[in-house]
């Protein structure tokens, strides 16, 4: 799957400020919330994956980006994303106006969203293709 650019740093944005969190990982550890802790690793991992596979470190330059991280690493980066930027975008639709932190989350959810279709799209058509082969 290729992303645009502009979709690229959607997602990288978004990331980045996730994983500026990466310290509630070790609040959980510290308090034992070991299941808690279990799955902000899984996701922290998630993220870090797609960021040293597929989309880079840094501002890239103005072209597409071809996605590598396995769909199932993707699939949940994205879902998260949509459910974390969904939630942040219910926050701010209470105001009349959007500032431009509000104006990137509704970005991502927007980007996180067509880019699952994508990704349901593609597994779908390789499911059919493996069963046609075998």
């Amino acid at each position: 799957m290729i992303v645009s650019a502009g979709q690229r740093d959607a997602l990288y944005d978004a990331i980045v400020l996730r994983i500026s969190g990466i310290d509630s990982l070790v609040l959980a550890i510290d308090a034992q919330e070991f299941d808690k802790a279990t799955a902000l690793s899984k996701e922290f991992s998630d993220y870090l994956r797609v960021l040293n596979d597929d989309l880079g470190w840094g501002k890239t330059s103005t072209e597409a980006v071809e996605l590598v991280a396995p769909p199932d690493v993707w699939s949940r980066v994205l879902s998260q994303l949509r459910e974390q930027s969904v939630q942040a975008a219910e926050t701010a639709g209470e105001r009349s106006e959007l500032d431009v932190q509000e104006e990137r989350v509704l970005r991502v959810r927007d980007v996180s969203a067509q880019l699952l279709g994508q990704l349901e799209t593609t597994q779908v058509h390789s499911a059919v293709e493996h069963a046609i082969r075998a």
